[in-house]
């Protein structure tokens, strides 16, 4: 069951994810953590929140910071202004940089976490920081409030001993280690001191995982897994058309079988496979298998790009024509790719490989389009793909190098627009070929590639698995929009939005425009009203106005996004026109406000305290609350008192407090249920009986839900 609580100071938003049988909250300490860290950052953070850990398993910046110019330590610096909100012990959790790597200027770290320089299994954050040292968002997991003795009974040989001692029913292990390492592990919700040990089959190169108490020599766990060495191909870097000379390439992740079988990637052939026990596929060009060792090292690039989402192995069949696609093409099929061997041998360029790989990556999370399909959803699976592989090497040319009479050029496409989508529709009987279609689709995805950077493909690929099989260009791009507003919190969305709008996939113009601010005011009471739009580009301008019974129609006001205005002696509206200024789009709205209605609202209490001396509004209290709070005021003479809340970009959200009172000490309640957490600003005026102003006050208030 999912659950929600949300934060606010400028923006912060806590999500948790699905229960767990071992469920972990947060605890007080790290969510007053997470508002200090929101003042001091003067930023907008979105966390994510484990419901198992009961710590952020992502923390994402709405607007990337740096904290320093170099990638590296900027992330470093950003994780360690973390620790409070970790729940973080001084002097026993610490973290460890393991690895770094960089991909088109972005930068990915990875930390571990160490209990007592004891690793944590399955403790570790990747940082991820755009160009410049902007952080842009952490991920992964910190396992709190470990507290065990961190010095181990047995060693490492006395735990072989025990895994030994211990093998499955018809299996068999060498008496050696491949590895171990002292690790602290986490099963059945209690947290050990274990060896974790690498040991071989006796009869394969298979691998045995054993867990093993380092007090007790109890087994904590055993699994048969692939063994994951590292073996060497002959391979092109990128393809023969671009450097026909190939190189010696590292492979990983085999399984140590001596065939060309991975974690990730598994290749086959209609022949015989290749094989060799050193797991050395150094084969030359011209011999059968270089295209085998090919494929499985463009594969697993491809993987790596598509790693934080896609975790099964695929299938890549080398000299097999995909039915129906003839020997020069590359195709998809469940999770299978076949790459046949005419024309320029699609195994051979890595821009086909990655293509492919995109198809099969969609249907690894659950979007099944039709090879066949010659309309948008056809478009989308074929943009996409084609859009990804140019993304992933720089070079726009599709099928340049294997099948250059049906190379496509994603700068290139037959249309710009969805009008010449629309007029290609009508010409061809109804129907547009995917491959012209998904050049207009990846044309519009470069296009956004160039707006936004690598967030663009960041952005695409993780709104895939929201897609249908029936999905429009319209849906795809309000897809990208959702996963901007949830991992980036929406600060792109504007830009998003006018770029497909420029390309004619629908625009949701200015969305919702509307009016906030009081509904009823009493006589030379002042309102304040604020003009709000969700949709449009970056831009826009205001034009207020009011009409009432006697105006003789409207009169023009301010051009700000706010506007206040006095109560006369009778009701009258309000208007705002707002203008994008991006596109020339203007819409209106208007607002009724009453005049001498009763505020629905419970009069303040007059306390029993001595008479104030002087004008004064409290802090709330309780603050932080949830979901109610009181204020009070102290009047040392009789007034017009005003009490109202506003949300932190102005907007009137209630009035508290709206009529004349007597000299003494009053307290008022509000209860906030019916609004959002986040922080609001309560206001008091008092005014004399012409209207002017005695005394002004504002209070910060933080609700909490």
């Amino acid at each position: 069951m999912k659950r929600l609580m949300l934060i606010t100071f400028s923006f912060i938003m806590l999500l948790s994810t699905g229960s767990f049988s071992q469920a972990t909250s947060p605890d007080s300490s790290q969510l007053a953590a997470l508002l200090t860290l929101q003042i001091q950052l003067n930023n907008s953070l979105a966390v994510h929140w484990s419901d198992e850990l009961g710590t952020p398993d992502m923390v994402v910046f709405g607007k990337p910071r740096m904290f320093d110019t170099d990638p590296v330590h900027s992330g470093s610096m950003f994780l360690a202004t973390l620790k409070a909100l970790l729940g973080q012990a001084d002097g026993t959790d610490s973290w460890v940089q393991k690895r770094i790597a960089q991909f088109e200027g972005v930068t990915y770290i990875r930390f571990q976490q160490e209990y007592e320089a004891v690793p944590v299994d399955g403790g570790e954050y990747v940082v991820t920081v755009l160009p410049g040292g902007k952080v842009l968002s952490v991920s992964g997991n910190f396992y709190k409030s470990i507290n065990i003795d961190a010095h181990p009974l047995i060693t490492a040989v006395q735990a072989k001993s025990a895994a030994l001692a211990s093998v499955a029913f018809g299996y068999s292990l060498k008496d050696s280690l491949r590895s171990s390492t002292l690790t602290v592990v986490r099963r059945d919700g209690a947290f050990h001191l274990a060896w974790i040990l690498q040991m071989p089959e006796a009869a394969s190169l298979v691998s045995w995982t054993y867990l093993v108490d380092a007090k007790t020599g109890t087994i904590l766990d055993q699994y048969r897994c692939l063994l994951g060495v590292d073996g060497s191909a002959n391979a092109f870097i990128h393809s023969p058309c671009i450097d026909y000379s190939s190189s010696s390439v590292t492979l990983h992740d085999l399984a140590g079988d001596s065939q060309l079988e991975g974690t990730y990637v598994y290749v086959n052939t209609s022949g015989t496979r290749a094989y060799n026990e050193q797991e050395n596929f150094t084969y030359q060009t011209t011999d059968a298998h270089f295209d085998e060792a090919q494929a499985y090292y463009f594969m697993e690039n491809a993987h790596s790009y598509w790693a934080s989402l896609i975790s099964q192995q695929v299938s890549v069949y080398v000299h097999t024509a995909p039915y129906g696609g003839g020997d020069c093409a590359g195709g998809w099929s469940g999770s299978s790719i076949l790459l046949g061997d005419g024309c320029g041998d699609p195994a051979r360029e890595d821009k086909v490989c990655y293509h492919e790989y995109s198809h099969f990556a969609a249907s690894s999370l659950g979007v099944n389009f039709s090879s066949s399909q010659n309309n948008e959803q056809g478009g989308i699976s074929e943009g996409m793909a084609d859009f990804f592989a140019a993304d992933y090497t720089g070079r726009t040319q599709i099928n340049d190098c294997a099948w250059p009479a049906q190379m496509r050029d994603i700068t290139n496409p037959d249309f710009t627009t969805y009008a010449g989508y629309t007029t290609w529709k009508n010409q061809h009987n109804g129907t547009v070929d995917r491959y012209v279609a998904g050049g207009y689709w990846s044309y519009c995805l470069w296009q956004l590639r160039g707006a936004l950077s690598s967030t663009a493909a960041y952005l695409t690929r993780n709104s895939i698995s929201s897609l249908t099989t029936s999905s429009t260009f319209s849906i795809a791009r309000q897809k990208i929009i959702e996963q901007d507003r949830s991992l980036c919190s929406g600060a792109d969305v504007q830009k998003i939005a006018n770029l497909f709008y420029q390309r004619g996939i629908d625009y949701d113009s200015l969305g919702n425009v509307g009016i906030s601010g009081p509904d009823c005011l009493q006589l030379k009471q002042n309102g304040t009203w604020s003009a709000s739009v969700g949709g449009g580009s970056t831009s826009f301008s205001y034009q207020w106005y009011y009409e009432d019974a006697y105006s003789g129609g409207w009169i023009g006001l301010g051009t700000s996004q706010t506007q206040s205005r006095s109560m006369g002696g009778h009701s009258f509206d309000m208007r705002c026109d707002i203008t994008d200024n991006g596109l020339g789009l203007t819409k209106s709205s208007t607002y009724h406000v009453e005049y001498g209605c009763e505020p629905k609202i419970a009069p303040p209490v007059l306390e029993k305290t001595p008479q104030p001396i002087e004008y004064a509004l409290e802090e709330a209290y309780p603050n932080p609350f949830n979901p109610s709070t009181t204020l009070r005021f102290a009047l040392p003479e009789a007034g017009y008192v005003s009490v109202y809340v506003y949300d932190v970009v102005g907007r009137a959200v209630t009035t508290l407090v709206s009529g004349n009172y007597a000299t003494g000490r009053y307290s008022i309640n509000w209860d906030a249920s019916s609004v959002s957490s986040g922080t609001y600003y309560a206001r008091l005026i008092v005014s004399d009986e012409l209207g002017g102003v005695r005394y002004s006050k504002v209070v910060k208030l933080l609700l909490l839900k």
